[in-house]
């Protein structure tokens, strides 16, 4: 019991001298310079690397977005590429059977009158004829051309027709006798020679041959 109650005295006696709370002291300040600065760039080192992250995946998240919008676009134009290519076919189609129809000769109707088409040419209004008769006159242009017809060789039963100027390799001259495939356009009014107003049935031809 002696030999503790003096261990204990000299305890009492340790804490009392100066240089014990100078060392105390000064171990607790390197303590905590030394663990504040551990902490101190630790928790540096660990923005550092948040921030590294954070900035690598905002890159990738704005290439991934750059590539989904490219692809979008690729899509897009290969969608819109594919409906023009498809309106194209669908265009020359129709034109390839509009061209076919209008080159056989099977499709024109040979019923229709020269007096149908002068009393009610708005009946008639792009039909497909089929007549013949004599060339009376012919106005000669570099792309179109025009004739006076005398329908089934009458006097006085005159058809206006236009035509391109190469639908025939030998051309067509005034008397000539010719049978026309056209497409009936109402009427139409010119003067004659003396002044006079004529009007008189037309049509624009598609296929031509001499007879």
């Amino acid at each position: 019991m002696a030999k503790k109650t003096r261990n204990n005295a000299n305890g009492i006696l340790l804490l009392k001298k100066w240089w014990f709370w100078l060392i105390f002291v000064v171990a607790v300040g390197m303590m905590a310079v030394f663990g504040g600065g551990t902490d101190t760039a630790e928790t540096n080192a660990s923005n550092t690397a948040a921030k590294t992250a954070i900035a690598n995946f905002e890159e990738m998240a704005a290439a991934e977005s750059t590539e989904q919008a490219e692809a979008a676009e690729r899509v897009e134009a290969a969608v819109q590429t594919a409906e023009a290519k498809a309106d194209a076919e669908v265009q020359a189609k129709a034109q390839a059977e509009a061209e076919a129809k209008l080159n056989n000769p099977e499709n024109y109707r040979t019923d229709i009158t020269y007096d149908q088409l002068a009393q009610t040419p708005d009946a008639y209004y792009s039909e497909m004829i089929a007549m013949s008769g004599r060339v009376i006159q012919v106005m000669q242009g570099e792309g179109s051309s025009q004739m006076l017809v005398a329908v089934d060789d009458t006097e006085g039963a005159v058809m206006f027709l236009g035509y391109e100027s190469n639908i025939t390799e030998s051309g067509i001259s005034e008397n000539a006798l010719i049978k026309f495939y056209g497409t009936a356009a109402g009427t139409i009014s010119y003067d004659s020679t003396i002044g006079e107003t004529i009007t008189v049935p037309a049509a624009f031809v598609n296929m031509l041959k001499l007879q």
